[in-house]
């Protein structure tokens, strides 16, 4: 008996700790910069032969949100945030496995657009690319 309290306590221990390492790691992944900032976005699609980069000056505190305000997406709401469908009028057709892929100085995006926070200088890409692998 006393070994399955001693267990029911580690193990109880160990969830509570996985809990707030994510949660600390989360509220780190939309740390948001407030102010002005200049951001880059460069739009590629090799499908189109398409490359274009626009420099945005913003207040908004995530990718997301600064997209629309630069009205170069086409989205739609879903319960993870924005499903970005279309970027500078180039639609990724998803039953041909085409998707929008998002790096952030160099670093692909792990989240969504809307959990991207931005800072004054960022490069940010967004490339269309076809396979789900």
């Amino acid at each position: 008996m006393k070994n399955k309290k001693l267990v029911i306590g580690v193990l109880s221990t160990i969830v509570i700790l996985l809990f707030g390492f994510y949660a600390y790691n989360y509220m780190n992944i939309i740390k948001k910069t407030e102010g002005e900032k200049i951001i880059s976005v460069t739009i590629n699609s090799e499908r189109d032969d398409f490359s274009e980069t626009i420099t945005h000056q913003t207040e908004t505190l995530n990718l997301g949100e600064a997209l629309v305000e630069m009205e170069i997406i086409g989205f739609d709401d879903t319960e993870y945030g924005k499903y970005i469908h279309t970027v500078s009028d180039i639609y990724a057709d998803s039953d041909s496995e085409e998707w929008w892929k998002i790096s952030v100085n160099g670093e692909d995006a792990m989240v969504g657009a809307d959990e991207i926070a931005i800072n004054d200088g960022d490069d940010i890409n967004i490339d269309l690319v076809v396979g789900f692998d």
